[in-house]
């Protein structure tokens, strides 16, 4: 199968039919193709000093025409335990959703990303959160230390205020959110 019909099969099968009924006569398929890796670790948030485990895909586009990659991440929701104002249990449910794809070189995959927290609750109790608390995208830029495409990856990234959680949003935000926050994955297929 050649490059074009690879590319537009791939394309067919990921957008589920619409590709083709979309695309003008005229329009070009750059031949390429896409790999999809399952990904797990962690990633820790610096204003709690937290740890939350992760797992989903990464999914690298290849342009076989330019040699462009273009990465998107796609992690499964996930939950954090930390202390509420350091002594108080609480947890928070992560979203981290991909806000477009990133290219970049071989090896060093790069994502813009949005953290979205529908539930926060200290002691057993919701205090807030919700379908509109969320961060503005932020870049997470991997590195690697060694040759290999399973990685360990490594980034760190600043999260900015989340907003729309309720009356207690400065709160919640505080307490997620900001510099030194760091992410390690590594790549299982």
């Amino acid at each position: 199968m050649s490059g074009i019909r690879r590319a537009a099969a791939l394309a067919v099968a990921v957008g589920g039919g619409a590709f083709l009924g979309a695309a003008p006569a005229t329009a070009s398929v750059s031949p390429g193709y896409i790999v999809e890796h399952d990904v797990k670790g962690e990633t820790t948030l610096a204003a709690p000093a937290a740890t939350a485990p992760l797992t989903g895909k990464l999914y690298d586009k290849v342009d076989l025409m330019t040699g462009v990659h273009t990465y998107t991440l796609a992690l499964d929701e996930t939950k954090l335990s930390f202390r509420w104002n350091g002594d108080e249990p609480a947890s928070a449910r992560l979203q981290f959703a991909t806000a477009g794809p990133e290219t970049g070189p071989v090896g060093k995959p790069g994502v813009r990303m949005t953290l979205a927290v529908p539930d926060v609750a200290v002691g057993g109790a919701s205090v807030g959160g919700g379908p509109d608390c969320a961060t503005a995208p932020f870049s997470v830029a991997f590195t690697t230390a060694g040759s290999s495409a399973s990685g360990p990856y490594h980034a760190r990234f600043t999260l900015p205020p989340l907003t729309g959680c309720g009356k207690r949003t400065d709160e919640i935000s505080a307490a997620l959110t900001g510099p030194g926050n760091t992410m390690d994955l590594t790549v299982a297929n």
